[in-house]
């Protein structure tokens, strides 16, 4: 499913403006959930690799699904991630989704903004029932306290 999504993503920011509007038409709130777990997959492979361009390519995924989804809420625990593995491999959620700004739509960018601009308590991995687990090639993000 992740090469699928990978694709997507990846197709969306390779192409022109009038591309990226038709693939946002075409995205469905089932696929607006694919590309939300896309990209929290991609928060812990960014920590993996401590490399930015999967959180950039997670962001434009979040965005990609922003007003797509069932439950908007559904794109908080990507964001989360997202901004935590940022932090931890030593980059800026708020650079990261400056580099991402052009290729989406004013909408998206103001989902992605919102959610940057929350306490630092209110974006957190624990208020949205995520934490860090494993180390390495280990690490992920699971549902569910810290003590479980």
């Amino acid at each position: 499913m992740d090469d699928i999504a990978e694709s997507v993503v990846s197709g969306f920011a390779g192409a022109s403006a009038e591309g990226r509007r038709a693939i946002l038409e075409r995205v469905t709130p089932v696929s607006a959930a694919v590309l939300c777990a896309y990209a929290e997959r991609m928060a812990a492979v960014a920590v993996r690799g401590t490399s930015v361009e999967p959180v950039r390519r997670g962001l434009l995924a979040v965005g990609m699904a922003a007003g797509r989804l069932e439950d908007d809420r559904d794109g908080l625990y990507p964001m989360a991630a997202l901004c935590h593995a940022s932090t931890v491999i030593g980059s800026s959620p708020e650079k990261d989704a400056e580099s991402v700004a052009g290729l989406l739509p004013p909408p998206a960018n103001a989902v992605i903004s919102r959610f940057l601009k929350r306490s630092e308590r209110d974006k957190s991995l624990a208020a949205m029932g995520l934490r860090a687990a494993g180390e390495g090639a280990d690490f992920r993000y699971v549902s569910g306290p810290a003590w479980g």
